[in-house]
């Protein structure tokens, strides 16, 4: 009774401030407005200013947090069948794991970790994904160089790789870096991390370090010539072209 009194008490407080503008929490406002849930994306990128993404690609993993003011709070899967729960229960402040399994809605909850009090809940779109995208960023000196290193697409502002591919000079240390985005059915960009794996083959040589994601890669040439670098993750691929020019 006590700690539903407190949450109410919180909660009530949270919204209304003597006459002034409600003070909202950091997230996004659940159902009851009794918190803000904000979305991790794969680099462990947190967006508490930013809104929960319209759609989350199935069969990647992904992660919440829960912002009340407070601590004790756990989060889970009402629909199992959709969205499983990997993190069991989270180490305090930290973010709870999620993996997309079939596509529509899905809630999750935020409970009371000790009574198992339901505080709020949010409702996530979960959408199949239907192709691959690529997208090049701006080359810099060795990107990804460790295959510990998580390289962020968020930091890209990636351009499309069009028919064309990617030209790059043999030996250059400026070597571009590039992402495999998941798209849905109107080709947007869905959330969510889809780990895959990156081959190449054709004339050309080439060196490619992926980062520890699997989901982005720096790529050098060695020789001169023309490649293919493939992109596959479950049964979907991305295919784009490769020139090494002297």
């Amino acid at each position: 009774m006590k700690a539903t009194l407190s949450r109410l008490l919180q909660a009530t407080a949270l919204f209304v401030v003597g006459c002034g503008p409600p003070i909202e929490p950091d997230g996004t406002p659940g159902a009851l407005r009794a918190g803000g849930f904000v979305y991790c994306d794969p680099a462990n990128h947190c967006g508490y200013s930013d809104p929960l993404p319209d759609g989350i690609a199935v069969g990647s993993v992904f992660e919440l947090m829960f912002d009340d003011g407070d601590s004790g709070i756990v989060l889970s899967s009402a629909n199992d069948d959709r969205l499983q729960t990997v993190t069991e229960q989270a180490p305090e402040g930290d973010a709870t794991q999620f993996r997309a399994i079939l596509p529509g809605p899905a809630t999750v909850e935020a409970r009371d970790s000790v009574d198992g009090e339901l505080i709020d809940t949010i409702t996530l779109a979960l959408k199949s994904v239907v192709s691959l995208g690529s997208e090049t960023c701006a080359r810099s000196f060795n990107v990804i160089e460790d295959a510990s290193y998580v390289f962020d697409p968020f930091d890209c502002a990636g351009t499309t790789i069009g028919t064309s591919g990617v030209t790059i000079s043999r030996g250059s240390s400026l070597a571009p870096t590039v992402c495999v985005m998941p798209l849905g059915d109107s080709g947007t960009v869905l959330s969510g991390l889809l780990s895959g794996t990156f081959a190449a083959s054709g004339d050309a040589q080439l060196e490619i370090h992926v980062d520890a994601e699997g989901r982005c890669a720096t790529i050098g040439g060695l020789t001169l010539g023309d490649a293919k670098v493939k992109m596959t993750t479950g049964e979907l691929d991305s295919t784009f072209t490769v020139r090494v020019v002297p």
